[in-house]
């Protein structure tokens, strides 16, 4: 039944629907539907030449192009393929939460209750939102259960190997670290005792003299060779990341750009109201996240508050593995908070020290905080009267606060005048507070606390009356309400590139985008781009000026006219080539060019980009696609409209170079062109016995070429390719050989090689 609550939780599924926004729809599909194109051509991209003047494709890990997600977007429509991938790793994500429950001894119930409280908790759900995040998020506790089992044969070697290396496929490398972390010190933990050798679980000077160091020695063996193994076999995936990571922005980001993502100390009171400072279904932020990224943080709905309150007063008959679960609990909310204890930790190591945002520590937190309910719920031993006034007590609250409720709303213009006359005219004389803003905060924050108290009195209810199947129910309905922001369901058709097709192609036609780049909407002006319509939907009026109507809350039409403009990077499975995009691991050359303020680079994506920047000449970027539904025209009034289609215009940009050119900037007239994302083959004739040919691709020195089947040197021109060329007709090919992939191709075959000849020896 458990189970059967987590699919509930997504029933929009069934209509047609389909999970909207976040990097989902900005990046992660557009870019499993690049890589699904090429697949079924037989080629797998090593190189993405549509975005930023080419990119790294097997080096962005965050693609996860190696994970078997990639094989439902071959085979689906994209929607159906995000449903069924979420749904999947959900499930398996709650199965692991089982198995590791049902090893540390936890009854039925409790497991059941845990699984819910991580599945659906809002850090999980706020990972539902992008790919790569849910896909190594939902293998956290595989990999805690299987690392508690390491020393249990072969098999459970195996398997552990086979898990840790599938997360490392998954695409969020940090949160691989982290879940390694945790899972070696609860490994070692649950293994204290065979350590002393002593019945006694106290920890001093004397028993650490006595630690049998065979065991240890043993141990330590262990998981030295399952990580080494594990990364043995996914060399070919992490190290031409490593060599990306080496050259983005990440490389030299800021201290406040490490702690973007991390929570402000007054959120935790998010651990008991997620929404009470921002809900983007409702469309209001305020207070300490009004001019700051918004942090998710666990929650354990107030029942499962409760039970732990009552477990904490007998905190002298926990046991250890239970005290170990709290410090990693008090540990992982600290570092989630934006201090100055993160951003020392990770400017002190190398490879963490460029992962962003110490909010990922709340995986940890919503895992704990499970456990520790589950192992609540199964240790107290409370008695009928306790629960009757636990349930009494809940019912004053929730009628209380409905009694405030009601009186507050009857007449809450009078209520707000009369508190604001009782603060000294605090509120009508500060920028923020309107009537009618402070109408919709409170009354969001007092529906949630009737609905928490709700569930919290018909649960404890269900206790005493052991109707487990009410509780659990009473959770569900809980943590769905509580993430209501975080999950936003809209019509699975936006999604679907049919639509976006036959937008883009009239205008298309006769263009020769093969010479000439594509300016779009996504970036290039901050109020058109994807970021702007996100934010117009999580601040809607009266907080904001936003274009987003009640009507485009159930249809997400505008969602749609950006994927038909190619925005953010939906220029990706169209095969568009453009100069800016949406990316994880943002080059640092090309951001370099392009940025405003040096020293401020940013992470994700170029900053806006003006119409006459003198780099979008040398970058062959051509024609502006323009959204006339912006009415921005008076911005580029100057430029010649050479097509028109509905709302859109397509611009002609003047003095533009073309894509492949002499060193003088003559055109190249090719007489033959072919390309794929890792290969280009083309025939030209040097009728003027040019010395170099230049190409308005983003150089990368693993780029090889031939010329009239002789090597060459591709070389770098302004971050641009350029090679020689010969007299006359010249056959010129250029490929992708990514040094790095090869080399992991190399050390991942001789560590498979290892495993087989073990194996074979062993059987």
């Amino acid at each position: 039944m458990s189970l059967l609550l987590v699919l509930a939780r997504f029933l929009p599924f069934i209509w047609g629907k389909s999970i909207l926004l976040g990097d989902n729809f900005s990046l992660m599909v557009p870019g499993k539907l690049f890589t699904a194109h090429w697949i079924r051509q037989g080629i797998l991209p090593l190189w993405n030449p549509t975005i930023l003047g080419g990119i790294s494709w097997v080096g962005d890990i965050n693609q996860s192009i190696f994970h078997p997600s990639t094989i439902l977007f071959l085979f689906f429509p994209p929607d159906l393929a995000l449903n069924l991938l979420i749904l999947g790793l959900l499930i398996l994500s709650y199965l692991g939460v089982f198995r590791l429950t049902n090893l540390l001894k936890f009854s039925y119930r409790a497991s059941l209750i845990t699984g819910l409280l991580w599945t659906l908790s809002p850090v999980m759900m706020g990972y539902v939102s992008n790919i790569a995040l849910i896909q190594t998020a939902s293998l956290f506790p595989w990999l805690v259960w299987a690392g508690l089992r390491l020393d249990k044969g072969r098999r459970a070697f195996w398997r552990f190997l086979f898990i840790l290396s599938l997360q490392i496929l998954s695409g969020y490398p940090i949160m691989v670290v982290y879940s390694l972390i945790t899972t070696f010190i609860l490994f070692v933990s649950h293994h204290w005792p065979s350590y002393l050798k002593l019945r006694s679980k106290k920890i001093t000077i004397k028993t650490l003299t006595q630690l049998p160091t065979s065991l240890i020695h043993k141990h330590l063996k262990l998981w030295f060779w399952a990580v080494f193994l594990a990364l043995g076999l996914t060399a070919f995936t992490w190290l031409p990341f490593l060599e990306t990571l080496a050259g983005s922005t990440r490389s030299i980001q800021t201290s406040e750009q490490l702690l973007a993502g991390g929570a402000h100390p007054i959120e935790l009171i998010k651990l008991i109201l997620p929404n009470f400072f921002n809900n983007s279904l409702v469309g209001y932020k305020w207070g300490a996240v009004w001019s700051r990224s918004t942090t998710i943080l666990p929650y354990i709905t107030w029942y499962g508050g409760v039970v732990l309150a009552f477990y904490l007063f007998s905190f002298k008959k926990w046991q250890r593995q239970d005290k170990v679960y709290l410090s990693f609990l008090i540990v992982s909310l600290i570092l989630a908070v934006s201090s100055p204890i993160y951003s020392l930790l990770m400017s002190n190591l190398p490879l963490l020290g460029q992962a962003r945002g110490p909010g990922t520590w709340l995986m940890i937190s919503s895992l704990c905080l499970a456990l520790l309910v589950g192992r609540a719920f199964d240790s107290l031993k409370i008695d009928k009267r306790t629960l009757r006034w636990v349930t009494g007590l809940s019912l004053g609250l929730f009628l209380t606060t409905y009694l405030v409720y009601t009186l507050v709303f009857v007449n809450f213009p009078y209520v707000w005048q009369s508190l604001d006359t009782w603060v000294g005219s605090r509120l009508s004389g500060s920028e923020f507070h309107t009537l009618i803003r402070d109408q919709i905060i409170i009354k969001a924050i007092l529906v949630d606390l009737l609905l928490a108290l709700f569930c919290l009195m018909t649960s404890v209810w269900a206790w005493g009356q052991k109707r487990y199947w009410i509780i659990l129910v009473c959770i569900m309905l809980d943590l769905t309400w509580q993430t209501r922001g975080l999950v936003l369901f809209g019509p699975g058709r936006v999604y679907r590139q049919e639509e976006a097709v036959k937008t883009v192609q009239p205008l298309l036609d006769n263009i020769n985008t093969r010479q000439y780049r594509i300016l779009t909407q996504n970036y290039n002006h901050s109020y058109t781009g994807f970021d702007a319509y996100f934010d117009a939907i999580s601040l809607r009026a009266p907080f904001s000026d936003s274009y987003v109507t009640p009507s485009e809350m159930t249809t997400y039409n505008h969602a749609a006219q950006l994927k038909a403009g190619l925005t953010p990077d939906w220029n990706m499975p169209a095969n568009l080539p453009i100069i800016h995009g949406y990316t994880t691991l943002l080059p640092l050359d090309i951001a370099k060019q392009f940025a405003h303020d040096k020293t401020e680079l940013g992470i994700n994506q170029l900053d806006e980009i003006k119409l006459d920047d003198p780099y979008l000449r040398n970058w062959s970027v051509g024609y502006y696609l323009e959204d006339s539904w912006f009415n921005l025209s008076w911005e580029t009034r100057h430029l010649p409209v050479i097509k028109e289609f509905g709302r859109w215009q397509l611009k002609k940009l003047p003095q533009t170079y073309a894509r492949f050119r002499f060193e003088t900037y003559e055109p190249v007239q090719l007489d033959s062109f072919r390309e794929t994302p890792n290969h280009l083959w083309l025939s030209l004739t040097n009728r003027k016995n040019y010395d170099t040919l230049v190409m308005a691709d983003r150089y990368d020195r693993n780029w090889q070429a031939t010329v009239n089947d002789r090597q060459v040197d591709v070389s770098r021109l302004d971050n641009i390719r350029k090679l020689p060329v010969e007299p006359e007709i010249n056959t010129v090919e250029i490929w992708y050989a990514p040094r790095m992939f090869y080399l992991g191709l190399v050390f991942s075959g001789l560590t498979f090689f290892i495993l087989v000849y073990r194996l074979e020896k062993r059987y």
